[in-house]
């Protein structure tokens, strides 16, 4: 293992933390949001029902699975700008 090789897992480790603290960060206020009429789980981001197999999967779904991958691609794309 050269120094490149060294420096690649450093960075790696970096990037790994830099996403978590920001996932910390942002853990307060991903709890879920229901409808207050019908009772359903709603998503942050578009604010439709998230679908029950969706919720059967994960029952702590704060989005549908399409906002969510809009929102993990989001937070991966802030941990590389400011990995440390």
């Amino acid at each position: 293992m050269d120094y490149i090789d060294e420096a690649q897992i450093v960075e790696e480790c970096e990037r790994r933390d830099a996403l978590y603290r920001l996932m910390l960060k942002r853990a307060p206020q991903e709890s879920q949001y229901r409808d207050p009429e019908e009772g359903r789980v709603l998503c942050l981001d578009c604010e439709e029902p998230i679908p029950m197999g969706r919720l059967a999967a994960n029952p702590k779904a704060a989005r549908c699975i399409e906002c969510q991958y809009d929102y993990d691609r989001e937070v991966l794309y802030e941990s590389r700008l400011y990995a440390a």
